[in-house]
């Protein structure tokens, strides 16, 4: 077992771990005893638990390996053979081929009383590097697909591999003690004085929202981990992971995923996503995620310099907050309005609306 630091529940066995116990293990594995392992390549997955790293070994292309507990097992195949299905159903509508690059299958072996697959790692680009500089057809294809879940999963409340990761209670359990370190370490600053304020009042605003609810989405590390081969296929390098969470968090994920700096690109997204119909419980909860993410940036051992980068991020989100003025960031714009006459002679011959839920229809 690896000896834990520190542990959120009894049954979280991976959200903490000792590295150096996470070597002996991989270095134990045959055909990676001088295999080198990067603390920074080992992150956390969920539904089920698991470690994932990415390791580089002599003579032999890079590989993931991904470690489950033996209870495990079961449920992680499942989540497998799920996510091959879905990404075999994101290429043939983004390129009408049956063809299907992901691994055809995963098998698991064990070492110890740990479960493990070990898996090549391909060449691609990750959407986050590309995203920006392909047209904007292709990237509303791939917005429609990473938004969209099959019809026939969405009707499960829940899979029995999917664990609450950022529902209602976890989401507002971390807002709130961000929230405290935030009023421990930086509130005291003068331009900051008014962000509590601010942020309580949007978790005000979320939490009295009739549409707030938990759903199934993508986890963030399944997103992170699509890549795009050099023959344009999709390929998941990554163990492929459901999560259930607050509503359209997953939108916020993918925002900052391929929108960019791009206010144009990013709040057409918007548009499309709620079909023109932005709710303000959207912006509400843009600015909880955003603010949790600046203050998790701030871990242990704390340091001068990354005080002052936290306090420079927190107060360049007031700029775009207008001051903590309104929940709408700066950078949104209202999706534009045109009359009848502009529409006719307009020479599109196809609404981004229409393609939307063409696509959508196509998919499930």
């Amino acid at each position: 077992m690896f000896s834990q630091i520190e542990a959120t529940s009894p049954s979280d066995k991976f959200s903490f771990y000792n590295f150096n116990d996470i070597c002996r293990l991989v270095r134990g594995i045959p055909g990676l005893e001088s295999v080198r392992v990067s603390e920074n390549k080992v992150f956390t997955i969920y539904s089920p638990h698991g470690l994932a790293l990415e390791l580089s070994v002599k003579e032999r292309s890079d590989s993931l390996l991904i470690l489950y507990d033996t209870s495990m097992l079961e449920p992680a195949r499942m989540a497998w053979d799920f996510g091959l299905r879905f990404l075999a159903l994101m290429e043939r509508i983004c390129f009408g081929s049956s063809h299907v690059s992901v691994q055809r299958a995963v098998n698991f072996h064990y070492q110890g009383p740990y479960s493990y697959a070990l898996l090549p790692l391909k060449q691609g680009r990750p959407l986050a590097e590309i995203m920006q500089k392909e047209n904007f057809l292709q990237l509303l294809k791939d917005f429609v697909l990473l938004t969209s879940l099959p019809a026939g999963l969405k009707k499960e409340k829940r899979l029995y591999f999917v664990e609450p990761v950022r529902d209602k209670q976890r989401f507002f359990f971390e807002f709130s003690k961000q929230l405290k370190r935030s009023e421990e370490s930086f509130c005291q600053h003068h331009a900051l004085r008014y962000l509590p304020l601010f942020l309580r009042e949007c978790k005000y605003n979320l939490l009295k929202s009739r549409g707030l609810r938990n759903v199934m989405q993508l986890c963030p590390n399944t997103l992170a981990g699509i890549q795009r081969l050099n023959n344009k296929s999709l390929r998941l390098c990554r163990p492929f992971c459901l999560e259930y969470s607050i509503v359209d968090i997953n939108l916020c994920d993918l925002l900052r995923l391929i929108g960019g700096e791009n206010a144009a690109i990013k709040s057409l997204l918007i548009h499309i996503y709620y079909n023109l119909q932005v709710p303000l419980q959207f912006f509400n909860l843009w600015a909880l995620d955003s603010f949790i993410r600046i203050m998790q940036n701030w871990k242990l051992p704390y340091s001068n310099s990354m005080f002052r980068k936290i306090q420079g991020d927190l107060l360049d989100y007031k700029a775009i907050y207008h001051s903590f003025k309104s929940c709408i960031p700066r950078w949104y714009q209202e999706p534009a309005v045109f009359s009848q006459q502009e529409r006719t002679n307009s020479k599109f011959n196809v609404t981004f609306l229409y393609l939307w839920q063409n696509l959508k229809e196509e998919m499930l």
